[in-house]
């Protein structure tokens, strides 16, 4: 829910600007800030085999892109 909720709030915006991204989930927060990095290294890879949600945190990376988030 929260990674759908940032990809909606991301794609909804018209011109590339600084986002400030308010989360109060450690998932989402981890996510973006420590394993995004580490996955992309791995090409979506953990110690289980792939990533739950990989299909969702590709697509909250295509909608950040255009931004600068903090």
């Amino acid at each position: 829910m929260e990674l759908t909720t940032a990809i909606r709030a991301l794609s909804s915006l018209k011109e590339p600007s600084k986002v400030t991204l308010f989360i109060d989930s450690r998932y989402m927060q981890r996510g973006i800030t420590k394993w995004t990095p580490s996955r992309l290294a791995k090409n979506w890879r953990g110690s289980n085999g792939m990533l739950l949600n990989q299909y969702l945190w590709k697509e909250l990376l295509a909608a950040a892109n255009p931004y600068q988030i903090t």
